[in-house]
């Protein structure tokens, strides 16, 4: 290897950049220049083999990494066998961040010794793109490519090398022709000749005949004819193997193997490392090797096959499939897919089986090998294809493959969300007339039960849920495979949860947590953290459940099952709700929302149902009803009783406020359908209802069954919230319900629900109430201080009159004396329309004519004026002590500001007041905090398209972005760093692509140590760009003080 100082000196650096690419075709000598440069630093290097799967790429640069770092268990990342698995977008993205995390502040190069293999594979130039932002100052990556680099790392690079710099001059080729011991004079014949192309003058050098033929294949002939037997007979050897070396070799009876691949390992030109110590033919001399070896087709066959031979024996089935392939031995090719096939998908070599298996005729395919591609297809996450292939293992299939198909069709229809598909399918792997749940399909057997007892759990069937859990652990048990026993423990476990039987739940998913650990499967251990977490969640071990939680979601990050990973954010952000962490709820329910829209699973029911749960608490009331809506139509289509229930009985209580009539119906229909996991909150929601409807003796019969249920399951949470109620019901011996719901507040640490009980324990308009109410304002729970409040109704109109409140931030809400006034006092939906009309022009006089061509615009105009009397008139009724607040004369209409409490108008006077003060270097925390906590929702955002409302709609939430701004500035100024990242969430929920809301929030989680909730804020923020075609900066790096930049 001839030493060039120059290019060594400039690749140098390289240590000074993030990412340096060295750009040249081939034979310019990238490889040998790279070598000579990073034998003197630490390096990983990664030679990429070709292949058109992200799995095998990305396995390829962690076994690289691995040789010179300390790495975790990385192979989720490329092992999945998801239905569904997330885009190599974004696992590449999660990838890099955990190799970024595991590198640590180590110095380190990462050499990819030429992409071109892989440039092309969907997620590899991301992968690298990520690596190289994510990057800390000690950490380079350098990029050797035959062609541009992909679209992802164009435009990063800090250093770049060309052809044209590789090229040798003058003295470099005196200087190899003066180590080849050959005529330095021919030094200028040859650079003519060649343009100081690397590999031409290599070959030119060596060569006797001083002549230069114009075709590089002539000067590699003459080379091969230089090189001695030994070396010759190994390029011969090595004639379309995935890699050779010196054991291999000698297997295949290659003699003097060793001084043979040692010659030409020091030539340089013939060969390209692999992993490891192994070695395949370069591209630019396998035609010229293949052709001088003189092989006849059954030489070759046997050749491959002995190779074949060795790779099996030393643990290596992937090369031996691709031996098998080349050789055409179908039978043998057969027999080892259906040996080693399975282990080669788990462990990424996606391409290697989906190759040997259109290798074989359609006529030598067996079913095994039909399930195997379906099974290819599942891991590329082409659902259809998958489904198309197992319909062919099913035709003239014997008994004992059913099984093996029933739980992959039916787990594929599962993760959609359609349970009756997915049974139809379960069912048809259960033992019968036509399976014998024996022998080598007694493992598959439990699987179908297991992931039925699963299906039936949803649909609240839950005797049959327990025998086919029962009888799938037995089967389990008896095949010995860890996987299927894994499935059934957690459908015992579910089981037991429906049960109540606490003890039973938490056994059952240890042994479960085990069993999937021993067979390696991602999706089992995704599942069961996350369904242990949502254990948790019940008894209020919010820490745990966080735990669990965050295991399951970053496994799915790594291995891409993108339908378990937004049960798990689901049930993160129900962890987040409890704990009074808003904007950290709201987050995590849009991105698990948007996981399941883009994979088309009905199971978006879950976080539809969390969001509409979340909406209301928040006093999103119009959020909260369309999220639930849409809930319950979906669990009613699919059959998913477990969501339906809690649906039901939050929508009722949201709808309540407003239509308790029509929330009475919901919350019976939600106990009606309640099993054992639900009937606690579908009673609560029936006892809310009718404290709305001042029914206080039922509510308290309700609130006692339910309370009941929920110390019996241990279901801490719903305990204290029929303690609410009863508090509430009896408000005259409430003292004692007030005080047990305090303890179990105060002990699962929830401050919302800590500060509901103290609004229930002041009396109605007392400063204690007030300041329990703007405590939960504060905390971003508006919605439960609006219930409370509306429980306690009839005390406030006992006092005499109060105030008018009207709220148009997340929905209009009208409150006299305390109380929501419902809809049937309104008279209509044209008065509500007319009053957020006024508040928009916020006292400036609007034409009656045109009020009422708006209300009515394909109305007789001569009835107009009439019919905008009587709305007048409703609107007044409503309004009752406020109805002068009306000011209308014969031309126009308007507000008066000051007769009516609006909470638009204040939001607007506060963020304005409060914007001006810190501007202008003053204190504005206060109005500030006011705004931000009033900032409930969009400016009547149940109706999103009336033109009218646009200005303030828009203006509002401008505004609602630059308080949280402003107070996240504060909050990091005061040292508060969560409270900064929470006010920073907050921006983003009103602006999803504020790039310094996303850096700033990165930033900040780094700073407190959340390094892997900041890799996936980083994430988010990578998305967000990609969707508008954004640039995208590099990873913040932490400032010692000041705002995040």
């Amino acid at each position: 290897m001839l030493a060039r100082p120059s290019l060594t000196a400039r690749l140098d650096r390289a240590l000074e950049h993030r990412l340096t690419a060295i750009v040249a075709g081939p034979g310019s000598g990238k490889s040998t220049v790279l070598r000579a440069w990073y034998s003197g630093v630490r390096a990983a290097v990664w030679h990429p083999q070709p292949t058109s799967s992200w799995a095998n790429a990305a396995s390829g640069l962690v076994e690289a990494l691995a040789r010179v770092v300390d790495l975790p268990d990385l192979s989720a990342s490329w092992r999945s066998a998801a239905p569904e698995p997330e885009s190599p977008t974004r696992r590449g993205t999660a990838m890099a961040g955990d190799l970024v995390d595991a590198i640590g502040d180590t110095e380190l190069v990462i050499v990819v010794d030429e992409l071109d293999p892989v440039a092309d594979v969907p997620g590899v130039g991301h992968l690298l793109a990520s690596l190289v932002r994510q990057a800390p100052p000690t950490l380079h990556v350098v990029v050797a490519a035959g062609s541009s680099l992909p679209r992802e790392l164009a435009g990063m690079c800090g250093l770049e090398l060309t052809g044209d710099e590789l090229a040798f001059d003058l003295p470099a080729v005196e200087a190899l022709l003066e180590a080849l011991d050959a005529d330095p004079g021919r030094a200028p014949q040859i650079l003519d000749a060649t343009g100081g192309w690397a590999l031409g003058v290599r070959l030119a050098a060596e060569a006797d005949d001083p002549s230069l033929p114009a075709e590089v294949q002539p000067l590699v002939d003459r080379a091969l004819q230089r090189r001695s037997p030994a070396a010759r007979a190994v390029l011969h050897a090595a004639v379309d193997l995935p890699w050779v070396d010196d054991p291999m070799l000698a297997h295949l009876g290659v003699e003097d193997a060793a001084s043979g691949m040692a010659e030409l390992q020091r030539h340089g030109v013939f060969l390209t490392p692999v992993s490891g110590s192994g070695h395949r033919l370069s591209d630019l001399v396998v035609d010229v090797v293949a052709a001088s070896a003189g092989e006849s087709p059954a030489t070759r066959s046997r050749r491959l096959r002995a190779a074949a031979e060795w790779f099996e024996a030393h643990d290596q089935p992937a090369p031996a499939l691709t031996c098998l392939v080349r050789a055409d031995d179908h039978d043998l090719l057969v027999a080892m897919l259906e040996a080693d096939g399975a282990q080669l998908l788990r462990s990424g070599q996606v391409d290697v089986v989906a190759d040997a298996c259109a290798a074989v005729p359609p006529e030598g395919r067996t079913s095994l090998l039909h399930i195997l591609e379906g099974d290819a297809n599942q891991v590329r996450g082409d659902w259809a294809g998958s489904l198309a292939a197992y319909l062919r293992a099913s035709q003239g299939a014997e008994p004992g493959i059913r099984p093996k198909l029933a739980w992959r069709v039916g787990l594929i229809h599962y993760l959609r969300g359609e349970l009756d598909e997915a049974m139809a399918a379960y069912e048809d792997g259960f033992p019968g007339a036509e399976v014998d749940a024996t022998g080598d399909s007694l493992g598959d057997t439990a699987l179908a039960q297991a992931w039925g007892a699963a299906a039936c759990w949803l649909r609240g069937d839950l005797p049959r849920a327990r025998q086919l859990a029962t009888d799938a652990l037995r089967d389990a048990i008896a095949s010995g495979e860890p996987g299927a026993e894994a499935a059934a423990r957690t459908a015992l476990a579910m089981v037991a949860a429906a049960d109540g039987d606490r003890a039973a739940n938490d056994a059952h998913y240890r042994a479960a947590l085990a069993a999937a650990e021993r067979a390696g499967d991602a999706l089992q251990l995704i599942r069961i953290h996350t369904n242990r977490a949502s254990h948790f969640c019940e008894e209020g071990a919010f820490d745990a459940a966080l735990g669990e939680l965050e295991k399951a979601i970053h496994l799915s990050g790594l291995a891409g099952e993108r339908t378990m990973r937004s049960m798990a954010l689901s049930n993160r952000a129900e962890v987040h709700h409890r704990l009074g962490r808003m904007e950290e709820a709201a987050a995590d329910v849009t991105e698990a929302e948007r996981i399941c829209t883009e994979v088309g699973t009905d199971m978006v029911v879950y976080p539809l149902l969390r969001r509409g749960l979340l909406a209301g608490d928040r006093g999103d009331r119009p959020g909260a009803l369309s999220a639930l809506g849409r809930a319950i139509e979906i669990a009613r289509r699919t059959d998913d009783q477990q969501v339906l229930a809690p649906a039901l009985a939050a929508r009722a209580v949201v709808l309540a406020i407003d239509d308790p009539t029509a929330a009475a119906a919901l919350a019976a229909e939600a106990v009606a359908v309640s099993g054992g996991l639900a009937r606690a909150e579908a009673l609560i929601a029936q006892a809310s209802v009718a404290l709305h409807r001042h029914e206080r003796e039922h509510a308290t019969r309700l609130a006692l069954q339910a309370l009941a249920d929920a110390r019996h399951r241990r279901d801490r949470v719903n305990e204290a919230e029929a303690l609410h109620v009863l508090a509430a019901a009896e408000r005259t011996a409430g003292a004692r319900h007030v005080s047990a719901a305090r303890a179990i507040w105060a002990g699962l640490g929830c401050p919302v629900g800590v500060a509901a009980t103290a609004m229930l324990a002041a009396d109605v308009g007392s400063p204690a109430a007030a300041a329990a109410e703007t405590r939960l304002v504060e905390m971003g729970a508006t919605g439960v201080a609006e219930r409370i409040r509306a429980w306690c109704a009839e005390e406030a109109n006992d006092t005499g009159p109060g105030a008018v409140r009207l709220r148009l931030l997340g929905g209009l809400t009208l409150e006299v004396d305390g109380a929501p006034v419902p809809h049937e006092t309104w008279g209509s939906r044209k008065s509500r329309l007319l009053l957020a009309r006024l508040v928009a022009r916020r006292g400036r006089p609007v034409p009656r004519e045109e009020v009422a061509c708006a209300l009515w615009p394909d109305g007789d105009p001569s009835r107009l004026g009439p019919r905008l009397s009587v709305e007048l008139s409703k609107l007044r009724r409503a309004l009752g002590p406020a109805r002068e607040a009306i000011v209308a004369d014969r031309g126009s209409l308007h507000l008066d500001p000051h007769g009516l409490d609006v909470d638009v108008w204040r939001f607007v006077d506060d963020a304005r007041s409060g914007l001006d003060a810190v501007r202008s270097g003053g204190d504005g925390s206060d109005r500030l905090r006011r705004a931000d906590a009033a900032y409930t929702g969009d400016f009547l955002e149940e109706h999103p398209y009336e033109p009218w409302a646009t200005e303030l709609r828009d203006r509002a939430r401008a505004l609602a972005a630059d308080v949280a701004r402003a107070l996240a500035g504060i909050a990091w100024s005061l040292g508060d760093a969560p409270e900064a990242a929470r006010c920073w969430r907050r921006v983003l929920e009103r602006d999803a692509w504020a790039e310094d809301a996303h850096l700033a929030l990165v930033e900040i989680l780094s700073s407190v140590g959340t390094h892997g909730e900041a890799r996936r804020a980083y994430q988010a923020y990578v998305s967000r760009m990609e969707e508008i075609d954004a640039p995208i900066h590099p990873f913040p790096t932490l400032e010692p003080a000041g705002t995040p930049t």
